[in-house]
């Protein structure tokens, strides 16, 4: 299973980690660098909730990604990997 931990919305940026769930907690929010894997490269895309692309980034070597000057409104995240195939979060 692979979860991302959730987007934040503070001052028009989301931010999270793409994990692999490896303690199969089940739950995106306990991310525990001690028990589950982070998804270094993997495509991170953003959409409104209209599902609209907005833009996309590529998660950081911890499975770290950020989207910054976004205008006010809700989003979605699509991830991307090789190790986790095509995930939607929202």
């Amino acid at each position: 299973a692979c979860f991302a931990s959730p987007a934040s919305a503070e001052e028009a940026i989301i931010r999270g980690r793409v994990f692999e769930d490896l303690d199969f907690t089940g739950v995106a929010t306990a991310y525990d660098a001690a028990q589950d894997a982070p998804v270094p490269n993997a495509e991170v895309e953003l959409y409104t909730s209209a599902d609209i692309y907005v833009e996309s980034t590529i998660s950081g070597p911890d499975g770290t990604y950020s989207f910054n000057e976004l205008n006010a409104g809700t989003y979605k995240v699509r991830f991307r990997a090789a190790t986790i195939g095509d995930y939607r979060w929202s």
